[in-house]
């Protein structure tokens, strides 16, 4: 049977119940093993994370801590905007014609909002990497009862999400949306194309309007 003795234990100051044969663990404090990229560096007053300085001179609460690819430093949102949430809404002023049966960037050329300056030439590139939510709708006009049309999202140069349906003709109007979620590195980009096989070139509605064909992205 094992026996314990107390001892007092040299960082607590307090007794602490040990076996009192071989077994007993030393107390003796370890050897320090932190280099100083690990700690803080009170010498310069500069915090440091896995070697890399932080900048608190611009320090405040509004503010939130990225790497500028030397240091990692305090800086704002951009007005109106935030680390995570909206980033980009937009529409077609006019129509846009599509060719029948040939895949066509769709050259959304309105913004009602860029939080970020991330959309040029009806092109996303994300500023900032992470997951992001993609919202499209298309409106394509009058292109008849039974007719195949698409949606697809395109990132970089690969296709990630399609969508395909065939038009009901009851209406001047029919609408395709999708929804994904990718992961965007830094200069990443993002693209919605269309396509349909009317027979014809069929247009795409685009009025200064909420209904009109649009996208709609957002850092999550």
């Amino acid at each position: 049977m094992a026996t314990y003795k107390y001892v007092i234990n040299p960082h607590t100051g307090r007794l602490q119940k040990v076996l009192s044969n071989d077994y007993i663990q030393s107390l003796d404090p370890k050897e320090h093993t932190h280099t100083e990229s690990e700690i803080t560096d009170l010498d310069h007053d500069a915090q440091k994370i896995k070697g890399k300085e932080i900048d608190d001179s611009a320090i405040d609460t509004d503010k939130y801590l990225k790497y500028d690819g030397e240091k990692i430093v305090y800086d704002t949102p951009s007005e109106g905007g935030a680390v995570s949430g909206v980033r980009v809404r937009v529409y077609l002023s006019s129509f846009q014609s599509i060719p029948n049966d040939t895949g066509t960037k769709v050259l959304f050329n309105v913004k009602e909002w860029d939080i970020n300056d991330e959309f040029v030439n009806s092109t996303f590139t994300a500023k900032e990497e992470g997951y992001y939510e993609i919202q499209s709708e298309l409106l394509f006009f009058n292109p008849g009862a039974n007719k195949l049309l698409s949606l697809a999202v395109k990132k970089n140069d690969e296709f990630i999400k399609s969508r395909y349906e065939a038009s009901n003709g009851l209406y001047e109007i029919d609408s395709i949306e999708t929804y994904t979620v990718a992961y965007l590195n830094i200069g990443d980009t993002i693209e919605i194309w269309a396509q349909h096989q009317v027979g014809t070139s069929v247009n795409l509605l685009g009025v200064p309007s909420p209904q009109s064909s649009n996208m709609i992205i957002n850092k999550i």
